[in-house]
């Protein structure tokens, strides 16, 4: 009897601290390890970044980088610019995973960016405020409506020369070529048929 008396309040203090434990790491606004951030608003991530963007990430490479942080290149296709500039597609380099060092690791799918742009390109990284928007989300109204990418350049026409020699030049080369089999052939065909003297 004394034994169920003792267990029971036991029962309760490992309940009460497994409830607490999943609450507090469940709120954890940071990857597990020892990174952590300064909580910012969304105007303060903004003025930290050198690009904020709303995209979808399309595909995803290594970046041959040696820093764990730089990892990964995702090529993110750009429906909206809020900070800065950027062109319709862009590659953002990240961690190839969350983790204590601060990474921020990419799905596929569509996201709030803040990037920072260095001599290699833009990076991003935990704490810089990234966003998993979903299909539909919106931006957050503090970053105003943005402005659209600017234009992949439309990729101009060839010369021939840039062709190694084929397009029109190459054309015309076959036709001279067939037309000169002609009149070769015809002239081979008419001798035959002449009578020999």
């Amino acid at each position: 009897m004394r034994t169920a008396v003792v267990r029971a309040p036991v029962r309760r203090i490992l309940v009460l601290a497994v409830v607490t434990a999943a609450v507090v790491l469940g709120r954890s606004p940071a990857p597990a390890g020892a990174c952590t951030c300064v909580e910012q608003t969304v105007d303060q991530q903004a003025a930290d970044a050198d690009v904020v963007l709303v995209g979808e990430v399309v595909d995803q490479a290594p970046s041959g980088e040696t820093e764990i942080h730089d990892a990964v290149r995702n090529r993110i296709e750009v429906e909206r610019v809020y900070v800065g500039e950027a062109d319709a597609e862009v590659d953002v380099l990240a961690g190839a995973v969350a983790s204590g060092a601060c990474e921020y690791g990419f799905s596929p799918g569509r996201y709030l960016v803040f990037a920072r742009q260095d001599d290699d390109g833009l990076h991003t990284d935990w704490c810089a405020g990234n966003v998993a928007l979903g299909e539909t989300a919106a931006a957050p109204v503090a970053l105003g409506s943005g402005e659209p990418p600017v234009p992949l350049p439309v990729p101009l026409p060839r010369t021939p020369q840039e062709d190694g020699g084929s397009g029109l030049v190459g054309w015309a080369a076959l036709a001279a070529g067939a037309v000169a089999l002609g009149v070769g052939g015809t002239t081979l065909w008419r001798r035959r048929r002449s009578p020999v003297a």
